[in-house]
């Protein structure tokens, strides 16, 4: 994104009406054979504060949760995010998010993203809600 913002191309990528990452947009980077992710949802202020190379701190609540859990790995991260994101998205939206499209006969012939016109509205209901709950440590 930094790059991108340099070349003042960024919008080739961040789509920010709809505050969207377009991996599909980069294949030879993002769409690898184990994982398929097409798109995320980011908010515009974390994706001009990422462009801007702003660097990005540690609230004093993440800091006790990382340091009450141990050493943390982006695994343990992206595992603990899909778990919280149960109370507002599906499985299958959130296999689909995370860039598990699996070959099920649900996800190969049903699973349709453009039906589901507010999936950014309740994964960014989830992402405030995890924000919120770090700031309540």
């Amino acid at each position: 994104m930094i790059k991108l913002d340099k070349k003042e191309k960024l919008s080739t990528y961040y789509n920010e009406d709809r505050e969207v990452l377009e991996h599909f947009g980069f294949k030879e980077t993002f769409i690898r054979n184990s994982k398929k992710t097409f798109i995320s949802f980011v908010p515009a202020t974390l994706v001009y504060r990422i462009a801007m190379n702003e660097p990005l701190e540690y609230s004093n609540a993440q800091k006790i949760v990382i340091w009450r859990i141990g050493k943390l790995r982006f695994a343990d991260i992206r595992e603990l995010h899909n778990t919280l994101m149960n109370k507002h998205l599906t499985q299958p939206e959130i296999d689909f998010l995370a860039g598990r499209v699996s070959t099920n006969v649900f996800m190969t012939n049903y699973f349709n993203i453009n039906l589901i016109s507010d999936l950014k509205t309740r994964y960014f209901k989830a992402i405030n809600q995890i924000q919120d709950g770090l700031e309540n440590c």
